[in-house]
């Protein structure tokens, strides 16, 4: 119940976003929120596949992805792997891949790095 209740809340919100704002487009990312869940706003909505997780078919995030494939109007990749697997979903996928300025791009130790920012000895991950 509080999750219909929810997306009703969340959908009429949106709309009135929309027009209030006079937006013409929404890119949005994996956020079930957004896309496969909200009901179309009157404008494209497009679907950020920000990275590619893990595809597996036993994987039961793929199966929420499949719904945003399907439900978005287009799919912008950031990879080759991620613009196949979008293509099975959904016919308009542009392949948008993450970028750097290599000239500006400068690697540093990482002993040094770590001191900078008050790491030193510490572990650290990104997930």
């Amino acid at each position: 119940m509080f999750r219909e209740l929810n997306q009703i809340i969340l959908n009429i919100y949106f709309k009135i976003i929309v027009r209030k704002e006079k937006i013409d487009i929404a890119i949005t990312g994996p956020n079930a929120a957004f896309v496969g869940y909200i009901r179309r706003p009157g404008i494209p909505v497009v679907f950020d596949l920000l990275d590619c997780s893990d595809w597996s078919y036993d994987n039961p995030w793929m199966k929420m992805e499949k719904r945003y494939f399907l439900n978005s109007d287009g799919v912008l990749a950031v990879s080759m792997i991620a613009e196949n697997i979008a293509e099975k979903y959904n016919k308009n996928v542009l392949l948008l891949p993450n970028g750097v300025e290599v000239e500006k791009f400068q690697t540093e130790e990482k002993a040094e790095a770590k001191r900078k920012i008050g790491m030193e000895g510490k572990k650290i991950i990104s997930v």
